[in-house]
């Protein structure tokens, strides 16, 4: 399974991780999976990845090495939370834009109505 092209450019993307209140700093461009060497030359205590980790060809965990270590932090996934359901939600919103000069504000109130019509379906 592969997932779709990224929502977030790199400069946005690091903007968001870099305003996480854990992290004290974001390193661009390196490998997807860092080896221990690398992470020991920038000087990072650990490397941080969502818990869908993947597999290697070999069947076993890319991030072994790190794990290994103990320098891999594993993020767990939000439940109900998923980037093609906002998505979906996000067209759907769209598509009920009836004029195209709506203004962003009147945008702005459908989203919020959207999300509370969301969140009290889940309370129910």
């Amino acid at each position: 399974m592969t997932k779709g092209p990224p929502i977030f450019n790199l400069e946005e993307r690091l903007a968001i991780a870099s305003s996480c209140k854990w992290v004290d700093e974001v390193i661009p461009n390196v490998p997807y999976i860092p080896p221990v060497s690398l992470i020991d030359s920038l000087n990072c205590s650990h490397v941080a990845h969502g818990d869908d980790l993947a597999l290697g060809a070999d069947g076993k965990c890319c991030y072994s090495e790190l794990r290994k270590v103990d320098r891999l932090l594993l993020v767990k996934r939000t439940e109900g939370i998923s980037t093609t359901d906002i998505l979906k939600r996000l067209l759907n919103i769209s598509n009920d834009i009836e004029q195209p000069n709506e203004t962003k504000l009147n945008i702005i109130d459908k989203i919020n109505q959207n999300k509370l019509y969301n969140s009290s379906k889940r309370l129910r």
